[in-house]
């Protein structure tokens, strides 16, 4: 089962990126090294701080937008990994099923979306996602 905290099929950025990125999460939701830890491990249930460090990754590839799920972007990064149209409509249809899933909460609204998503994933039988 494929498990990778917001971040789309393998990734859509470098490693060197993604690390950056996970690192300037960490200081913008005041993680330790434990939730660091926690986070890439997927450990549940989510600590908030957990939740946050998925929100702030997800916000920053540019992936959840105003506590919503951009679908456009999520798709971009889909389609780059050259996965077989079923698949690519499968996901379309699960994304656009948690587009409209939000919270006040940030952090929340990260948890809900990716609740949503590896829900629909299963239902159609795809390897959890995130």
């Amino acid at each position: 089962m494929i498990h990778i905290n917001l971040i789309p099929i393998k990734r859509s950025v470098s490693q060197q990126e993604f690390d950056e990125m996970s690192e300037l999460c960490k200081v913008q939701e005041k993680a330790t090294d434990s939730d660091m830890k926690m986070w890439k491990n997927d450990i549940t249930p989510k600590s908030k701080v957990v939740k946050c460090l998925d929100a702030c990754v997800g916000e920053r590839m540019g992936m959840m937008k105003n506590n919503k799920l951009d679908v456009d972007a999520v798709m971009q990064a889909v389609q780059q990994e050259n996965r077989n149209q079923k698949t690519i409509a499968d996901l379309n249809e699960v994304f656009n099923e948690c587009k409209s899933i939000t919270d006040p909460d940030r952090c929340e609204s990260s948890a809900k979306i990716l609740e949503c998503i590896n829900n629909g994933s299963r239902k159609r039988g795809l390897q959890e996602i995130f």
